[in-house]
This record gives C-alpha cells, sequence and structure tokens, in this order.
C-alpha cells in the first residue's frame, strides 16, 4: 500500500499507463475524496472517533487513486458501504424509539430537531 499518498515515490505510480477514460473516473474520485476529507474534518468535531476512522477511509481512496489500484479501491468501496448500513441502521433505530429529537437536544448542540 502507498504509505506516502503520493508523494513521489517510484512505488506510488501506476504500473499500467492509465487511459483517457482512467484518468477522467480519477478526477471524479478525486473530488469525491475532497468531499469526504471536509466531511470526515467536520466529523471530527462531532464524534472524535468516527471523524479519524472516515480521514482512514479518505486515505485508503487517496492511496488507491495514487497508484491506480483496483484491489485498494474495491477494499474502500466495501469499507464505505459497511459505514452506509450502519448510519442506516442508527438512524432508523432513533426513528423507530422515536429519540431523534433528544439526539439534537443533547449539550453539545445548539440547534433542535
Amino acid at each position: 500500500m502507498c504509505l506516502s499518498l503520493g508523494g513521489g515515490a517510484k512505488q506510488c505510480e501506476p504500473i499500467v499507463p492509465p487511459t483517457e477514460k482512467a484518468k477522467k473516473q480519477r478526477t471524479i474520485l478525486m473530488v469525491c475524496g475532497f468531499v469526504q476529507l471536509a466531511l470526515a474534518i467536520m466529523l471530527c468535531f462531532c464524534n472524535v472517533m468516527s471523524g479519524i476512522y472516515e480521514l482512514i477511509d479518505v486515505a485508503i481512496l487517496f492511496c488507491s487513486l495514487a497508484q491506480m489500484n483496483f484491489c485498494c479501491l474495491t477494499f474502500y468501496m466495501v469499507y464505505i458501504t459497511i459505514n452506509f448500513f450502519s448510519f442506516v441502521n442508527i438512524i432508523g433505530f432513533c426513528i423507530q424509539t422515536g429519540s431523534i429529537g433528544s439526539i439534537y437536544n443533547t449539550g453539545s448542540t445548539s440547534t433542535s430537531f
């Protein structure tokens, strides 16, 4: 795995030269990566450990983009799918129990739902 996040090391370059379509897809994934990076930083202010895990996800994405490594990208997609289902589970449980309003009325937020 690329530990320097594409920082000029020879081992972080793609093995096969990318095609034009691959470069286009890489640009789209970079935009998604920067959006996820911004959201992960914001999540750090709400829940530090979840934010750190999301930052690790962003690092995995950028490593896969630096090497054009499909295996690493597949690992990233599986990991974010697991995160998606766990967040849907938490939100569904809060809606089912009717406690969604109490989440926003804790001492850490100033808004009410």
